[in-house]
């Protein structure tokens, strides 16, 4: 579990060691924790926790403790993303920790990753006071213990009593956050006759975070909350100032957009860029693996002295099973072997592991052909993957819209806010193991599919609405569109989704899927048109046994049809089924909603875009375009 210890001090820095201000004396505490993956997908650089009795923001990584941070091996994603955030890359690193122990005053206490309180602003819960926290109005109150209890009080009629974050902060769409700005809109209209001191009401009768007002006890002017979300809030707001946070830091003459104010909380409050990719086996021989493991340590070795030493080391104790010649030969062998691929190509060897019908098997991955079921000849095949290593890497975020390719893919993201104030040399990562299921579709069967799919004007109107999304958010329309093939593939991917969970008890929202969906004029060559649904998770939850058990033919047989059947009718339709792109707003897909297809966002790679229950099934406006399954 990763720790995040605060700091009473604004944006502090710590200054020798993790937990430690300039005297010596450790300050920063753990006040909650997270799961590693959620510092990628959930709670990661830029974003906010809201903790029981506080709110912070996940610092950057140039505060991150390297010393307790575990190298991640994964030579294909790290040379992929070393083509997005520069050739400094060297390494993915785990968050940092310790070992814990029984005693919450040992070392292990103070380490983890570093976050700040934000938003600045607190309001007493009995008084209404509302001030900054770098006043010095209100203190803090860790439990080492019982984390959950920490919390800013206010020593107000002789007892301390809960300060509590305000509910309301501003970000603006390049990435930026800041604190509300009290003081100048409760004095939009004149200066305060004095100095300010501020608090924050209730409105009678209200219910909601906007239900208050901001009032100067010293001047006696007042701001409602509410008047920052109406029409005019626009004309109200400061000019961004650029902050970041995470990074202590201010854009050089502001950043020249408008901000928007944002509940602490709100979905569109922080969205994570990443990348993930799946361990392959890489060789033929053990050797060849465990040289892989342990490329980001090899790569720069230019004598076998070289190799003899970093053998002594803790990180490469599996060589120790060779020689130090034999080590040397397999990193020469590496290093020599033609790299024909895209490095930035992370789905092409994995489809080509995939559907080889002899993989190598690894102790991270190792797959089985089980061949589709008799009814469903329509099916290339199926494959049961009993192993899978999945490492994700973040190297971006942003706010108030989600992560759109700005270059088709994946790339370049429009308003990536970075996670560090230099270059980084390093990247956050987790790594999750599981089980999953593919199921390959035959190529000559889709591109026929696609014909007519494209014939009866289904794809043309979803790329009009592509085309149309894109342009409203200033992004370039001409680009970021998949193939038609991926509709089929998203939809029979959600369809099945959904019958897993409902059918075998798993969580919706901890299977996930991954297409390879290519069409044949391909940059790469290589046409693609698969579906690899997958659980990857820290815990023991998808990694038993209990996916992979679906894969056989009879289970398989049984949960299509299954699912197959209930997409045909909607709770939802007939406005389901008679739903078009662009209608009535700018949504990327055809018959489809949430009573049908749309799945948690930690399971679907496009937000619930690009799915039409026609490509599988025939709707009740629709008939004749579903994929031919026998």
């Amino acid at each position: 579990m990763t720790t995040i210890p605060p700091t009473t001090l604004p944006a502090a820095v710590p200054t020798t060691t993790p937990g430690t201000t300039s005297a010596g004396a450790r300050e920063p505490r753990r006040v909650g924790t997270v799961r590693p993956s959620q510092l990628i997908h959930t709670y990661g650089i830029g974003s906010l926790v809201d903790l029981p009795h506080m709110s912070v923001i996940v610092s950057g990584i140039d505060r991150w403790d390297s010393r307790y941070q575990a190298n991640v091996a994964e030579p294909r994603l790290t040379e992929a993303l070393r083509q997005l955030v520069g050739t400094q890359l060297e390494a993915l690193r785990h968050a940092p920790r310790d070992i814990e122990t029984n005693n919450y005053w040992d070392d292990w206490a103070w380490i983890g990753v570093p976050a700040y309180p934000f938003p600045r602003w607190l309001r007493c819960a009995t008084c209404k006071r509302l001030d900054r926290i770098d006043k010095g109005v209100f203190e803090i109150d860790v439990d080492p213990v019982r984390t959950h209890r920490s919390r800013y009080f206010h020593d107000c009629g002789g007892k301390k009593h809960d300060a509590q974050p305000v509910r309301v902060v501003a970000a603006c769409p390049a990435g930026h956050l800041d604190d509300f700005p009290w003081e100048e809109l409760v004095h939009s209209d004149r200066p305060c006759s004095g100095t300010p001191l501020l608090e924050l009401r209730d409105t009678p009768g209200g219910s909601r975070a906007t239900d208050q007002k901001a009032v100067c006890l010293t001047c006696g002017q007042e701001f409602p909350v509410r008047q920052a979300f109406s029409q005019t809030a626009a004309s109200i707001m400061p000019a961004c100032r650029g902050r970041h946070p995470h990074l202590d830091s201010y854009a050089n003459g502001g950043c020249g957009k408008s901000l928007v104010v944002q509940l602490v909380g709100a979905s569109n409050a922080w969205f994570p860029v990443f990348k993930s990719a799946l361990s392959l086996p890489s060789g033929n021989t053990p050797l060849d693996e465990a040289v892989a493991a342990a490329w980001h340590l090899l790569e720069a070795v230019t004598a076998k002295p070289m190799v003899e030493v970093l053998m002594r080391t803790e990180d490469c104790r599996p060589l120790r099973e060779w020689t130090a010649d034999e080590v040397w030969a397999a990193i020469e062998k590496r290093r020599n072997a033609p790299d024909e691929d895209d490095p930035e190509d992370l789905l092409l060897p994995e489809w080509r592991v995939l559907t080889n019908s002899h993989p190598p098997s690894t102790e991270e991955f190792h797959s089985t052909e089980v061949g589709p079921p008799a009814k469903y000849m329509g099916l290339a095949n199926v494959v049961a993957v009993d192993r899978l290593r999945e490492v994700a890497a973040l190297f971006g975020f942003t706010r108030i819209a989600s992560p759109d390719d700005a270059d088709g893919a994946g790339g370049l993201i429009a308003n990536r806010a970075p996670i560090s104030n230099a270059a980084p040399t390093w990247l956050p990562a987790s790594e999750t193991r599981g089980e999953g299921i593919f199921i390959m579709f035959p190529e000559s069967a889709v591109v026929q599919w696609e014909a007519d799919y494209d014939a009866a004007g289904r794809y043309p109107a979803l790329s009009a609405g592509h085309r149309q999304w894109r342009a409203n958010r200033n992004l370039d329309p001409a680009i970021g569109m998949p193939p038609t093939r991926y509709v089929l593939l998203h939809t029979f991917a959600h369809l099945l989704i959904t019958e897993i969970a409902v059918e075998c008890g798993y969580n919706a929202a901890s299977i996930r899927e991954r297409l390879y969906a290519r069409s044949p004029g391909h940059p790469s060559g290589q046409p693609m048109a698969g579906v690899l649904l997958y659980t990857a998770a820290p815990d023991s939850e998808g990694t038993l046994g209990g996916l992979v058990s679906l894969a056989q033919p009879k289970e398989l047989e049984r949960l299509l049809d299954q699912a197959l059947s209930k997409a045909s009718l909607c709770t939802g339709d007939p406005q389901c089924a008679d739903h078009r792109p662009g209608e009535p707003s700018d949504s990327l897909h055809g018959a489809a909603c949430y009573s049908c297809l749309f799945l948690p966002e930690t399971s679907c790679e496009r937000g619930n875009r690009y799915l039409d229950r026609a490509a599988v099934v025939s709707t009740l406006t629709i008939s004749g375009l579903a994929f031919g399954w026998t």
